[in-house]
């Protein structure tokens, strides 16, 4: 327990002029108002963001010219919101500028670059306010699992990822992992060497909650089980971000950590937006910071589309994100319900879209699969990889795979260690397509 961390916390605030604490204590204030209230504030916050952008942001502006939308309309009907098409990764990356808000042009930029892991890569710019906005979200999540500043915080990361960081860059993080009393312990790959290291830097971490790709503490776990290893390291809480998290997974790491798992979801686009509280497949939306909806993709498949509420500099409204999950409720009180992935996770075959958690649930009701990924060539041809420790299982697996996307297709057996990531931050992906 650090109890210096409040202090060099606020001090850090003040020497980098930024204000994230008292947005912090927004996001606490708002979180106690009744239904009514909050629901009355969340309307009110899109409707002023989309009013703004129709006069600041020449994107919006023109488009709106075009399609004779008028905001103020929004205030007696908010069905006219759906009118506002769609804003799409496309859109963004034919000219960001457009995007930008005019009246903001002489504030500084921060840039933020999305990882491109499944498809284009994007760059998002945020004021200093905007980006306060988003760390005290991330601070607002964290504490939610129950750590404060005085208790260790450790994230998982990977060393090429590492490497890759320019030396400023660096050195901003060892600021601000000495500020949030956070440390990084990074991963190399996941032989059974280096998993053993892996276990060991976090056995050293003295963490109370780890925050990183799930994949990676589900290996660790699979590596412990399949040797018939315990573990005696424990912390209280994982939160998982990056990659979607299944309840299969959230049970390994809960059983062999002693932990309490929690689930996010965010982007580079927005920050964290969602968080987790009693179950995996709930996240309660941050309403302070979005609005969210669902789009249709391909067969019922719910895509997640989200306005931000607090980055003005670059206002997205009804952006595509790209990520699957059911959106519940209404204004001040929605749900995403069961994230699972992205769009860009979907086989085309046969004039089907076949999501790859749909390939997973098939495989797991016959069950003895440890892992598995799907890599698409250039020329549509499917491999599937197999992570079956015991080899009598996968005779029966093999043979489902081939049911769901034809005989066609190569179905081998491989190690966790010979599973491929994906973008410099070594994300695991159900499908790679090539």
């Amino acid at each position: 327990m650090n109890v210096l961390a409040p202090a060099l916390y606020r001090f850090s605030e003040l020497w980098l002029a930024r204000d994230i604490s008292t947005k912090l204590r927004a996001l606490s204030d708002h979180s106690k108002l009744d239904a009514e209230a909050r629901a009355r504030r969340h309307k009110s916050s899109i409707i002023q963001t989309v009013k703004q952008a129709s006069v600041e942001v020449p994107h919006y502006r023109d488009l709106f010219r075009k399609i004779a939308f008028n905001p103020d309309k929004l205030e007696q009907d908010f069905s006219y919101f759906e009118d506002i098409p769609y804003l799409s990764k496309e859109i963004i990356q034919s000219d960001p500028s457009r995007l930008l808000n005019e009246r903001l042009a002489g504030l500084p930029r921060h840039e933020r670059k999305t990882g491109g892991s499944t498809g284009i890569t994007l760059t998002v710019y945020y004021s200093n306010d905007s980006l306060d906005w988003t760390a005290a979200a991330n601070r607002w999540v964290i504490e939610a699992t129950g750590r404060g500043l005085t208790q260790k915080e450790v994230h998982l990361s990977s060393r090429m990822s590492w490497d890759n960081i320019p030396w400023k860059d660096r050195a901003r993080e060892q600021v601000k992992c000495l500020a949030l009393n956070r440390s990084n312990v990074y991963t190399e790959d996941f032989s059974s060497d280096g998993l053993d290291r892996l276990l060991s830097d976090l056995e050293k971490s003295g963490a109370y909650i780890i925050q990183g790709h799930p994949s990676t503490l589900y290996i660790l776990g699979l590596h412990l089980k399949n040797q018939g290893k315990k573990s005696g390291f424990r912390f209280n809480a994982f939160e998982s971000t990056g990659e979607s998290i299944d309840r299969e997974k959230a049970s390994l790491i809960e059983t062999t950590f002693g932990c309490k798992v929690y689930n996010r979801f965010g982007n580079a686009e927005f920050g964290v937006v969602a968080h987790s509280k009693d179950s995996i497949d709930r996240l309660e939306v941050l309403d302070s910071m979005v609005y969210a909806e669902n789009l249709i993709y391909g067969q019922g498949i719910p895509e997640i589309i989200l306005t931000g509420l607090q980055n003005p500099l670059m206002p997205l409204i009804r952006y595509r994100t790209g990520d699957i999950g059911e959106i519940s409720g209404t204004f001040g009180n929605q749900l995403i319900l069961g994230v699972q992935g992205r769009v860009h996770d979907t086989i085309q075959k046969d004039g089907k879209t076949i999501p790859t958690h749909f390939i997973k649930d098939s495989l797991e009701r016959i069950g003895g699969l440890d892992e598995f990924q799907v890599v698409q060539g250039k020329d549509s041809t499917l491999t599937v990889s197999l992570v079956v420790p015991d080899p009598a299982r996968f005779p029966a697996l093999a043979a489902k795979v081939h049911e769901i996307l034809g005989t066609e297709t190569t179905v081998k057996k491989a190690t966790l260690n010979q599973l491929r990531r994906v973008g410099w931050r070594d994300k695991f992906r159900y499908l790679i397509k090539e």
